[in-house]
């Protein structure tokens, strides 16, 4: 019988024990994997798998073999070797040889011929108690290690030495404690070993671990090690260590570890450990992110890692519910960190990237990933391309280059002087000049692009010429007033002042303006009418003379329109012999209310309408006529792309096309735009994709512009957008030098640049920055960093404005999206420098997509603007409100992670989440505690620290809520 002393033990130390399973989380393991199949309601957006269910990957260089861990039906774990291809798997570990029980980590030695690896003991205090074995049998998994020691097999798994026989407890009242093993590594001359070892308990989660060191040998008597020594760097407190390997010339170690004073287990960071200097260096410094798995590239130039950074890691007990990782990448002094990869920005599935393993030449990684959905779970061993990362470099902006505003629609070349190039803005940041065709010369105090006399405004130009004179205007959004920029061909541009008239009393909406290329008197500017939604036309053909302007009066177009929705021209066209035609794309809703266009041409003298095609249910973006084709781009339709009329007689004759490719891929309902026959040949054509519409090709990035030689019939990709900023081809921006044909420019929307191109159209560079803004919405200055916030990018200088050089990142929702103002500013955790957020909302409807709070806890950089996770945007997801338009952000200066924000509705809409949000986790996480007012600036009470005041306002005038936090 058992003593009631002992019994009352035993139930202690079993609770004690149950507790400490509970809470355990020990490093990044993916384990009992649940394999529900890979059925899905979502595209995941990761490698295929080479291995389901592998684990914790050593690459050979030797043999070109990856070794891994698996599963088996039994539960236990063992090791497997494979080809990086996924072929010729074979189990080395299934053998009596070894104790029956979990076997992993393993590790190649750099000759090929062995693996080291851990192994469960047979014997230890529980192990021959059944419920006491599965406990036990949960901690002995493979980089958790309870109870296991370090063995080493030859590369074929027939012969086995164990180098370790390391205490752990055997009897319940004994003092020894448990042990454990996990990540052995060897040394590149194969001559040494590391690993991390718990050698006892400690007041914290983990227990006490060090950073054990040996000569490995193999000598008559085989493989065995010698010399062990024991390091524990840091703060002389208890702590966790995590081996991950060695430097490349072997002088250093690098592991994780909690080694800050008051670092939680669950917020690793990175370190090197020099041997021969015990100088310890730490490599990553993000107290509120997990940092792991870090490994040198074979020349020893990088480390990728595994990181939570951006997405945040509590250390709530239900963590693993919302844990993302990602692969990061710095160079081996930890400068320069940036995201490999980009595998969470999907809220419908989470992505956790684990350990990895380089291969011999620095091209490729094996890394393990789980990837995890509502009632879904699935991972394994990837195989990543990182061949380009040398090539990747942290974009800083250089003013000599000009413009920093992106989505720039309209180039202008100067007739007389193809040099001088004009580019008109959607950042209100008016009208840019360059004497420099747009090449960049080099020196900052002379950059190639400069702001001509009218430097606000979001508008957009046109260009013509006489003989003496260049003539330059402008018309920008909401303003019935033209702009005139006349200058001779000895007068500087940018210093010249623009003359300002008006060209039709009245409120417009979506104001163009063309010029037409047959007959440079002639200026036309079309728009929408605001009070009865129909397109008005005015021309001057006068060059654009102040009182110059007249109204084209036009007939009522012959189609059945909506009169609420009215009726709009996308498109205006001319005719190079007969002055009188002009040619319209008119857009309209039909009787079921379906966006509709049909192409007309019109006839000023007789006032008749002529229909060219046969209604389109979508958009014509674009139109193009030759002497006996006309080629039209449709958007928003899922039936057609490329529409083109073939004249028979006084008729066209319509054929359908889609995009096809030379390799005959064919994309199939893509939104395109801005066709143009090149002027030096009928059959080379050119347009611009944003996207496609087809699910079946969604995940394919399809923008960019395409050139044909053929008359449309075949097509290639020359010019796609950069990938950080999600930017396409504007509408009707393609133009040719009128002096060189071979010289072209494009301009691109959503934040890219303009374009060039000196060789037909077949390669392009960027002759502006991709970078918009010029308004300034926000300010935060920490230490030696201030942040602005300039229209929709978040600018960045590190030495306190000692010098002008910037930094500039986008930010963008996970679709893709980049946000359109940042109106909500700029503020920086107080207690954790590194944590960011950036307040965003926009006042037009049009891009409502836009507002909520993005948070990036890497000191605001990235390399992808979905690197700033939108932490707000739809707090009660049953009331169909979203999209707050935040106004303000206010850090507590006393209470850690305490964070309050201020929110209005979007103002063109009038819809959306309004009012107070509060996060308590350093803005991770938000609760939507005042819905009732629109809501401005927030403070804090300078007497009593947890009381705020937030100043709004309601239907009866001002409105303060205050807020008391206890």
């Amino acid at each position: 019988m058992i003593k009631k002393e002992i019994l009352n033990k035993l139930l202690i130390s079993i609770l004690l024990l149950t507790l400490f399973i509970s809470s355990l989380s020990m490093a990044i393991q993916i384990l009992n994997i649940v394999n529900i199949g890979y059925k899905t309601d979502f595209q995941i957006d990761v490698p295929p798998l080479v291995r389901e269910n592998g684990y914790r990957v050593s690459w050979s260089h030797t043999l070109n073999l990856i070794a891994f861990d698996e599963k088996q039906e039994d539960g236990y774990y063992d090791i497997y070797a494979m080809k990086p291809d996924g072929s010729d798997v074979r189990c080395l570990t299934d053998t009596s040889l070894l104790p029956k029980s979990h076997k992993g980590c393993a590790e190649w030695h750099p000759s090929g011929r062995y693996i080291v690896f851990t192994c469960q003991k047979e014997n230890y205090f529980g192990s021959g108690i059944p419920f006491l074995r599965k406990w036990f049998d949960k901690l002995a998994v493979p980089g958790i290690g309870f109870n296991c020691d370090l063995w080493v097999m030859d590369n074929n798994g027939t012969k086995f030495w164990r180098l370790t026989d390391i205490p752990t407890k055997q009897r319940l009242l004994d003092k020894q404690d448990y042990t454990a093993i996990i990540h052995p590594h060897f040394s590149h001359d194969g001559s040494k070993l590391v690993w991390s070892e718990r050698i006892g308990s400690a007041d914290n989660k983990w227990g006490e671990w060090c950073l054990k060191i040996a000569d490995f040998i193999v000598d008559e008597d085989g493989p065995h090690i010698e010399n062990i020594k024991s390091h524990q760097p840091g703060f002389n407190q208890p702590c966790f260590y995590e081996s991950h390997g060695f430097s490349v010339d072997d002088k250093r170690i690098i592991f994780s570890g909690n080694l800050e004073p008051g670092q939680d287990e669950n917020h690793l960071d990175i370190y090197t450990f020099d041997l021969e200097t015990m100088v310890l260096t730490r490599l990553t410094d993000t107290m509120d992110e997990w940092d792991e798995h870090a490994h040198y590239s074979p020349d020893g130039e990088f480390i990728i890692w595994m990181s939570s950074n951006g997405y945040g890691m509590n250390t709530r007990e239900d963590w693993w519910n919302y844990l993302r990782t990602e692969y990061w990448i710095m160079r081996s002094d930890g400068s320069d960190k940036r995201q490999l990869t980009f595998y969470n920005p999907n809220n419908s599935y989470r992505v956790i990237c684990s350990d990895c393993s380089w291969n011999a030449d620095g091209t490729k990684i094996a890394g393990t990933i789980l990837v995890v959905g509502e009632n879904y779970s699935k991972g394994g061993i990837i195989i990543l391309d990182i061949s380009d990362i040398r090539n990747a470099t942290m974009q800083m902006w250089d003013n000599s280059l000009g413009p920093y505003g992106g989505d720039r629609k309209n180039i202008v070349i100067d007739p007389h002087n193809s040099d001088i190039l004009f580019v008109d803005s959607c950042d209100n940041s008016g009208v840019w000049v360059s004497k420099t065709a747009g090449e960049s010369t080099g020196d900052p105090n002379n950059p190639a692009w400069r702001h001509t006399q009218l430097d606000r405004g979001y508008t957009e130009i046109a260009g013509t010429y006489d003989e003496e004179y260049t003539y330059i205007f402008a018309v920008m959004g909401g303003k019935n007033s033209v702009y005139r920029l006349k200058y001779s061909k000895d007068e500087d541009p940018a210093n010249k002042k623009w003359e300002e008239s008006v060209f039709k009393e009245g409120k417009f909406l979506g104001i163009d303006i063309v010029s037409d290329p047959y007959r440079p008197n002639r200026i036309v500017i079309y728009a929408i009418d605001s009070d009865t939604h129909i397109f008005r036309v005015f021309q001057s053909i006068e060059y654009g003379r102040d009182g110059s302007w007249k109204e084209i009066s036009f007939t009522d177009p012959p189609v059945d329109y909506n009169i609420d929705i009215g009726i709009d021209s996308s498109t205006i066209g001319f005719d190079e012999e007969n002055e009188d035609l002009l040619y319209l794309a008119l857009v309209y809703s039909d009787s079921n209310n379906q966006m509709t266009s049909a192409l007309f041409s019109y006839n000023l003298e007789d006032e008749q309408w002529n229909k060219l095609s046969d209604e389109i249910h979508g958009l014509i973006t674009s139109f193009s006529i030759t002497d006996n084709k006309i080629y039209m781009t449709i958007g928003h339709s899922m039936d057609y792309i490329l529409v083109v009329g073939e004249k028979n007689n006084s008729r066209y004759n319509w054929e359908y096309r889609d995009i096809v490719l030379e390799d005959g891929t064919v994309l199939s309902s893509c939104n395109a735009r801005g066709i143009i026959v090149a002027p030096y040949d009928s059959s080379t054509l050119f347009l611009g994709i944003t996207k496609s519409l087809d699910e079946n090709i969604n995940n394919l990035d399809v923008r960019g512009l395409y050139k044909s030689v053929d008359g449309g019939l075949t097509w290639k990709r020359v010019a796609k957008p950069d990938k950080s900023y999600m930017c396409y081809p504007k509408s009707n921006s393609i133009f040719f030098d009128p002096n060189d044909s071979k010289i072209m420019y494009i301009g691109m929307t959503n934040f890219d640049c303009i374009r060039k191109s000196i060789d037909y159209g077949e390669t392009w560079y960027p002759i502006t920055e991709g970078l918009n803004g010029i308004n300034v919405f926000g300010v935060a200055v920490k230490d030696d960093m201030v942040y602005g916030v300039v229209q929709s990018a978040i600018a960045m200088n590190n030495d306190s404005l000692t010098s002008n050089n910037w930094v500039y990142r986008q930010i963008a929702s996970s679709n893709g999206k980049v946000t359109a103002n940042l109106y909500g500013g700029v503020e920086i955790d107080p207690f954790n420098s590194s944590i960011i957020l950036v307040g965003a909302g926009h006042r037009h409807d049009t891009l409502s997509h836009n507002g909520g709070i993005f948070r990036n806890a890497n000191h605001g950089y990235s390399e992808s603007p979905i690197e700033w996770r939108r932490v707000l945007y739809d707090s009660d997801p049953s009331d169909n409100l979203n999209n707050p338009q935040i106004m303000d952000i206010y850090f507590s200066k006393t209470t850690p992670g305490l964070v309050f924000a201020a929110a209005m509705i979007n103002v063109a809409t009038m819809s959306g989440e309004r009012g107070i949000y509060v996060s308590f986790d350093h803005g991770l996480t938000w609760d939507w505690i005042y819905k009732t007012s629109d809501m401005y600036y927030i403070a804090g009470d300078p007497i009593d620290s947890n009381i705020y005041y937030v100043v709004g306002s309601s239907n009866n005038g001002g409105k303060i809520v205050k807020i008391i936090v206890e």
